[in-house]
């Protein structure tokens, strides 16, 4: 009898995955244990192993296909099911798979670029984000000078980076400014009993965004070696959907690129993100005279449902007096 491998439910809210790779053909004897096949859900890469020793029999989704939970991805058949089978005739268990090869091989010139999951769930929050929430953005540039000095003056092995640096400012704007902590859920305004910061790390997938938990009470090193190893996992495709869970306010950085200022859009259902530009030298005043002093953009999106513009102002206003004395 022939072994069904369904996609399994991993979390509460997932409902469907696709699948991203196949270390397995049709044909191939699959041995109990081994990894059969990957796929993202959630933002996150999961595996899949076999059941049952066998042969690989059928593959109902390929890479790139979306299945929903509980559905058969494969089948998987005893080595004697699979020799009976092909003594009475029956088709080569790889046709499906030429048959597919042939007719890559005769489309035409245009591509079509398929939705991985990251992207798929990306595109949909975003949109809930704009259509269910009223979105302000203010923003401000900010005199780096004494956090560049700083972050520069620190050995090169205890060395933190800017983004470190800002979950800890951040963190502690948060708490004398709770309400852009907040979560609105249409009958009320849930104020989180912790601090978890998430921080976008772009993909080639798409956007992920890690949380480091209780960050108001981490040390900046500690905040920098959960970083480093969240943006690590994301990057070699091993974060767990725990990593990605419970954030309450995000921090989404673009310094490595030309870009000074942009307009993030929230992380539902979070109240606030605050996007951060890159450091260029520009003329600014000093001492009331003009000089050449690095300045860092930065833009507050938040939910004016939740919070109104004075007190968002504030906070942005704390965070960027923070990193002008480098108080972190």
């Amino acid at each position: 009898m022939a072994v069904e491998i369904r996609l399994p439910q991993r979390g509460m809210g997932r409902s469907e995955a696709t699948i991203t790779h196949w270390h397995k053909a049709e044909g191939d004897l699959v041995e109990e244990g081994e990894v059969l096949v990957e796929y993202e859900s959630s933002k996150v890469t999961e595996e899949l192993r076999a059941p049952a020793r066998g042969l690989l029999s059928r593959i109902f989704y390929h890479e790139n296909e979306e299945a929903e939970v509980g559905e058969v991805l494969a089948l998987i058949v005893s080595e004697d099911e699979a020799g009976a089978a092909a003594s009475s005739g029956a088709p080569p268990m790889r046709k499906a798979a030429a048959s597919q090869e042939a007719t890559a091989a005769e489309a035409p010139a245009r591509r079509e670029v398929p939705l991985t999951s990251i992207r798929r769930h990306t595109a949909q929050r975003m949109i809930e984000s704009l259509h269910t929430t009223a979105q302000l953005t203010l923003h401000t540039e900010v005199d780096v000078t004494a956090t560049v000095d700083q972050h520069d003056a620190r050995k090169a092995d205890s060395r933190v980076t800017y983004t470190a640096i800002l979950v800890k400012i951040v963190a502690a704007a948060l708490q004398n400014h709770p309400l852009l902590n907040a979560v609105w859920n249409g009958e009320s305004i849930i104020l989180p009993g912790q601090i978890n910061i998430g921080v976008a790390v772009a993909l080639d997938q798409g956007l992920v965004v890690p949380v480091i938990r209780a960050a108001d009470q981490k040390s900046l090193r500690q905040v920098h070696s959960e970083l480093e190893r969240l943006v690590e996992q994301a990057r070699v495709g091993t974060l767990v959907p725990d990593d990605l869970a419970d954030g309450t306010f995000t921090i989404t950085h673009l310094g490595s690129y030309r870009v000074d200022a942009f307009t993030p859009i929230l992380n539902p259902p979070q109240t606030a993100i605050l996007g951060v530009g890159r450091i260029r030298k520009k003329p600014a005043a000093h001492n009331d005279t003009i000089a050449l002093r690095p300045m860092m953009g930065l833009s507050l999106t938040f939910d004016h449902r939740v919070v109104d513009g004075a007190m968002s102002a504030a906070f942005l206003d704390q965070i960027s007096l923070a990193l002008e004395d480098a108080r972190f």
